[in-house]
């Protein structure tokens, strides 16, 4: 019996979502909510709707940041499609970009219909942190089809 509280802070300290924080959001006009699982550290979240659509940015300083847009926003503007082509998402019927800017730094965007999720400005240390956390948006956005 006294082994039962041992396991149970053992398991929640072993947890997939350690180093992530939990936010909801709601997608666009159809409005769907979900539970985005993102990678701690944020400084600020920035929310825009208007007739061009709406975006949601989290900032985490220092030119890093990830979003989600029913419009281009963010690496959108950073990739070169002459030189880049992208890799389709079989599962989720969209498109992968991803590749690192000049700096070093990483950026990737999954393109859906009405839906844009990127990051921008990632440094190797924290890349697999971003592509988890915009793997896990697309399923929960998009679903696993």
């Amino acid at each position: 019996m006294r082994l039962l509280p041992f396991l149970l802070l053992l398991c929640t300290s072993c947890s997939l979502f350690n180093g992530y924080r939990r936010h909801p959001y709601t997608s666009g006009p159809e409005g769907k909510a979900v539970t985005l699982v993102l990678p701690k550290g944020w400084k600020r979240v920035e929310q825009q709707q208007n007739a061009d659509g709406n975006r949601t940015v989290y900032d985490y300083g220092g030119g890093t940041f990830i979003y989600l847009s029913s419009r281009p926003f963010g690496a959108s503007m950073h990739i070169d499609h002459r030189q880049h082509l992208p890799k389709t998402d079989s599962l989720r019927g969209g498109l992968i970009f991803k590749g690192m800017d000049s700096t070093g730094c990483f950026y990737r965007e999954l393109r859906y219909p009405n839906l844009y999720i990127g990051y921008v400005g990632v440094n190797s240390d924290y890349e697999a942190r971003f592509d988890s956390a915009l793997n896990y948006a697309a399923i929960q956005l998009r679903g696993g089809r």
